[in-house]
């Protein structure tokens, strides 16, 4: 993944916000899974519209591609 400048890392948000909270994060990478399978299911969604000529195809096509990098990175979290 591409780390944009200015932009905490991952690692970095967790960290700080595990410094300002009195949480358990320990189902936290189970959130996260979560989290990519919900977005990633929701652009799916609007790509299978676009195939179903409900929206445009344009739409559909660019949302495709975030789709698979959000599966893959469930799956990269699962595989920790």
């Amino acid at each position: 993944m591409v780390q944009a400048p200015g932009i905490p890392s991952v690692e970095e948000l967790i960290t700080r916000y595990d410094a300002q909270v009195d949480r358990d994060l320990s189902n936290l990478t189970w959130y996260r899974v979560l989290a990519c399978y919900r977005l990633g299911i929701i652009l799916e969604g609007s790509h299978a519209r676009a195939f179903s000529g409900l929206t445009p195809l344009e739409i559909g096509d660019r949302l495709h591609g975030p789709t698979l990098m959000l599966l893959a990175q469930a799956a990269e979290l699962i595989d920790a």
